[in-house]
């Protein structure tokens, strides 16, 4: 019981000296404090002055892992060497001066498994115009346009067959109706090969209009720039406890040193 109420002493002791040291060094914890505050204050809010645009994508005519690690070269020429990855780019020094991170990774957008890219910059036109600028390498990249080539000489080969086939039963849907006059029941085989007509054409259609929009190498679901606000609540208070430390610290030292030159003076 005695050692339970000493150490309440000890600690109500401590306490006091704590209160009395800020006290005789508060000016100390003032003039950091105030330093420390207002620099993480005016930090925050230069930083919240920063744009990300968000693209998320995928492509039917290239495999998404192609396009991946296309970009992801791409962007480690920008960690490595940014004057490399402004020239192969085509990008002003100015804009790749301003872009501050690129980030890449796959995501799962509805049903399609997709490429998101998030390029941070100082200003929003950066942003689009590095953006573009990826997009665009796509469409002069040599493996791609390689991709291009044999997807558009397959889809019309197919085409091709197509066609034939519906002359083909273009012509013996002709045929059927001058022959179906002795047919006790003629429509049931014009129906049948009518159905079929009508699935190539719409099966024709489908694919015209996959070649008229395959110069779109990478079909885009979101493509957003918007600031990047950093909280500046939260970024004052975190500067504002780490000037309480650097202040106590600044104060021990002091309170130290004079200790010490009090002792030599003795001595």
């Amino acid at each position: 019981m005695a050692n339970k109420e000493e150490k309440e002493i000890d600690l109500i002791e401590l306490v006091i000296k704590f209160i009395f040291f800020i006290k005789k060094r508060i000016f100390i914890f003032i003039l950091i404090t105030i330093i420390g505050t207002s620099f993480g204050f005016f930090k925050g809010f230069i930083e919240k002055k920063k744009y990300e645009n968000k693209l998320i994508g995928s492509s039917d005519i290239v495999p998404n892992s192609v396009i991946f690690q296309i970009f992801n070269t791409l962007i480690e020429d920008f960690q490595n060497n940014n004057i490399f990855f402004s020239k192969t780019l085509s990008l002003s020094k100015d804009v790749s001066n301003n872009i501050i991170k690129i980030n890449l990774d796959t995501v799962t957008y509805g049903i399609n498994n997709s490429i998101i890219i998030k390029i941070q910059s100082k200003d929003s036109l950066s942003c689009v115009q590095t953006k573009t600028a990826f997009i665009n390498y796509l469409q002069k990249n040599t493996l791609i346009k390689e991709e291009y080539t044999f997807y558009i000489n397959q889809k019309k080969q197919l085409l091709t067959e197509i066609n034939k086939k519906i002359i083909e039963l273009d012509s013996l849907q002709r045929f059927i109706r001058v022959a179906s006059y002795n047919n006790k029941n003629p429509f049931t085989v014009i129906n049948s090969t009518y159905s079929e007509y009508i699935n190539l054409v719409e099966k024709k259609q489908l694919i015209e209009k996959e070649i008229q929009l395959s110069n779109r190498i990478i079909n885009i679901y979101v493509d957003s720039t918007s600031p990047i606000y950093i909280n500046l609540l939260l970024k004052t208070l975190i500067w504002f406890f780490i000037s309480l430390i650097l202040s106590f610290l600044t104060a021990s030292f002091y309170e130290l040193i004079i200790k010490i030159r009090k002792y030599n003076l003795k001595t």
